[in-house]
Order: structure tokens, then sequence, then C-alpha cells
């Protein structure tokens, strides 16, 4: 399967102030028009911010804008901080595109739709990400962003494959309204609806549990029931067709809310007179003293960090070839559990079962250096930072194919 790459942004400000034209991802568009699309507002920004700061690079300005945004929540450090994981974005939507390729045998999701479920979710990467405990805003994102493309991927599946009267059985009330109200229905209108289903779930109970996520259309007597009852609880009359189409309206709702169809959230925003930029206290208005203790921090930060990677290459390189097998299935091919234990013709269970053992050993190495470090007993708060940068580093170390187990990558 073949999906043209774009070209990787080489300057600084451009990385910060540029999104991917998607449309040149679409099959039959060829060269026409710009990889990269350019947003004046953040161009803007960027060249006033970097008048006072040019020393700073692109890593620095991941921290000073994600600083910025989980302090005060700026729209204009998100729009950045947006731009800026744009590749990483796509590298995760390439790999999961090809890999559902595979599975399934068709290019049923795109590389186009991968990118757009990934960047929806990148308020989550923002909010979870700990400069303190990971290794680069870009590498956290791309496994957030594969994680969150496989589960809404998931979900579609189920969500297209079930009957009509199999998702009315199995929606909850709270999704069931917020999907009439996404269809437009009047509050009077989502109360009687509401109500019909109610019935329905209470009446219609199918004979045996079906085996195929396929629960078939309930028999007229049925709906004869479900139309008396509504009646009995509302007061109103209601005939068993208009029963019938009210919970196929119910139906069809909730699999549209469910299964959106994928907008753009990709495009730079125009640029308006009337939202004036207030730009930000740059680091050149810093003094040297502030200077000096941010870039201590920075140093001590990253030697941290190059003492967790020497920890787990070193407690990786020691694992039986069985487990690192197991751990590249997992972290490098981003398999199920379920297709580990198929490739390798064990049970599922076994597999689950290795995998935590692994990754609990790896996580007492990291939980042990971080303690030493902070000079502190693990509590649960560090063994959860742990963790996340366990995963990280995992998927990193193993989706690097070009070097091998014995090499530490750093």
């Amino acid at each position: 399967m073949y999906i043209p790459k774009p070209p990787l942004r080489q300057e600084t400000s451009e990385r910060f102030s540029s999104f991917l034209n998607l449309e040149r991802l679409q099959p039959g568009i060829g060269e026409r028009g710009d990889w990269w699309l350019k947003d004046a507002r953040l161009i803007r920004s960027m060249r006033e911010q970097m008048r006072r700061s040019e020393s700073l690079e692109a890593a620095a300005w991941v921290h000073y804008w994600l600083d910025i945004w989980q302090q005060k929540q700026l729209s204009l450090a998100r729009a950045h901080l947006a731009a800026y994981l744009q590749e990483s974005c796509f590298r995760a939507a390439e790999a999961m595109a090809k890999k559902l390729a595979l599975v399934h045998g068709s290019l049923q999701f795109s590389v186009e739709d991968c990118f757009q479920i990934a960047i929806a979710n990148l308020d989550k990467v923002l909010v979870r990400f700990n400069p303190e405990v990971s290794a680069n805003l870009e590498a956290y994102a791309h496994q957030i962003f594969r994680s969150k493309i496989r589960d809404e991927v998931h979900k579609s599946r189920e969500v297209r494959l079930i009957s009509e009267w199999l998702l009315l059985r199995t929606i909850g009330k709270g999704t069931l309204i917020e999907a009439l109200q996404a269809a437009g229905l009047s509050r009077e209108a989502i109360e009687s609806h509401l109500l019909a289903w109610r019935c329905y779930v209470a009446l219609y109970v199918p004979e045996s549990a079906p085996e195929n996520r396929q629960f078939n259309r309930p028999p007229d007597p049925t709906w004869q029931a479900i139309a008396r009852l509504y009646s009995q609880e509302s007061g109103d009359a209601l005939s068993a067709a208009a029963a019938e189409q009210w919970l196929l309206t119910c139906a069809r709702s909730a699999r549209q809310h469910l299964n959106p169809r994928i907008e753009s959230l990709n495009a730079p925003q125009p640029e308006t007179q009337s939202e004036p930029i207030t730009f930000i206290r740059g680091a050149a208005d810093e003094s040297p003293l502030d200077r000096a203790i941010a870039e201590e921090a920075q140093a001590e930060r990253a030697t941290q960090l190059l003492a967790i990677r020497k920890v787990l290459s070193t407690a990786l390189i020691v694992l039986e070839s069985e487990s690192q097998k197991l751990l590249e299935l997992y972290y490098g091919e981003q398999l199920t559990q379920a297709q580990i234990a198929a490739r390798l013709a064990i049970r599922q269970s076994t597999v689950s079962r290795r995998l935590a053992q692994l990754r609990a050993g790896l996580l007492g190495e990291l939980a042990g250096l971080l303690a030493k470090a902070e000079h502190i007993v693990p509590s649960r708060s560090l063994l959860m930072a742990a963790g996340a940068q366990l995963d990280e580093w995992l998927t990193e170390r193993f989706a690097s194919t070009d070097s091998p187990i014995g090499e530490s990558v750093l």
C-alpha cells in the first residue's frame, strides 16, 4: 500500500506554525497543493517570540508553549503545539492505517481518517504529558495517538457490525440522549423516544443470545406490547408501526453519534483583525538568575532521562530472547494479546501473564532508580509516572528497528 509522505519541516518557526495539508493524502490529488499550510497568526507569534529568544531550539520551544498552555490554557499555545505534533500524528496515522489494511485486507480507515482521530485527542496528550518523567513530547504523543486510533477503530467496527436491535439493547441512557440531541430532536420528542426505548428494553428479550452480534427484528406481537406499555406509561396513544419507527430513529441516531463522519480538524485558522495576539513574556526578558535556574533544571532532567534509559537498556539486554520477542510484538508491532497468542501459538492468558511479569520487572528497575534520585520510598504517584515513562520508552525502543537489542537508544 503506497502512502505519500510529506517532507519534514526543517525550520523551527515552520514546525510551530504550519499544518499538514490532508488533501495531499487523498487519492487522485497527486502533486497539487503544498504539503504544509501556514497559519499567518502563528507565524507572526513565532517571529515575535524568536526575535526575543533567537537561541532557543525546538525542544526549548516545546517546554515554553507547554508551560503556558498547562498554566493558562492559552489557545495560542495549544495551536503552536498542535502544529509541532503534526509529524508525530502523521507517523502514528500512517502506521495504524498500514496495520489495519494488513489485518482486515482493505483500507477501511485511510491515513487521513486515522490522522483526524489522532489529532482530536491532542488535549489528552497535552494534559497527561509530564516533562519531568517523559523523554520528549513527540514520542509520548506518538504512543497516545496510536492507542486512540486503535480504540476508535475497534469501537467503530463494533458499532457498524451489530444490528439496530442489538445496539438498542446495549446503549446507555446518557449516550442515547446525546445522540438524539445531536440528531436535532426537541426536548419533548427526546422524552417520547426515550420512553419508547425503555419499553423496548423491558419487553424485547431474544430467545437466545446472539452469536454473530445480530438481533432479529422483534416480532409483531412484541411491537404491539411495546406500544401498549408506552400508552400506559405516558397516557398517549401509540401504534406499533410508530413505535418501530421511533426505535429505528433511536438506533440510527446512536449509530451516527458513536461513529460520526470524520471532519477536518487540521486546517489553519484564518487570520482576523478582531483577534489580536498577546505576546507572552519571552526568555529574553528573564533575568540571568532565571535563565541559570532553568538551564540547571533542564540539565538535571537530561541527566535523569539518560540514567533511566541506561537502566532500562541494561535490563532489556539480559532478558531471554522469547521475552524480548514478546515485548517487540506488543510494543513494536502494536499487536493485541490475542494476535500475539495466535502468532506464537500459545494461550492469550499466557501472553497476558508474561507481559505483566515483564512489565513489573522493568517497572521495578525504573521505580528504584527514580526513588533513588528523589531519595524517597516509591509511592503510587511515582509508580504511575514510572509506568508512563516505561511504556513510552518501550514503544520508542521497539519502534526503532534499525538498532539491535544490545544497543541503547539514547
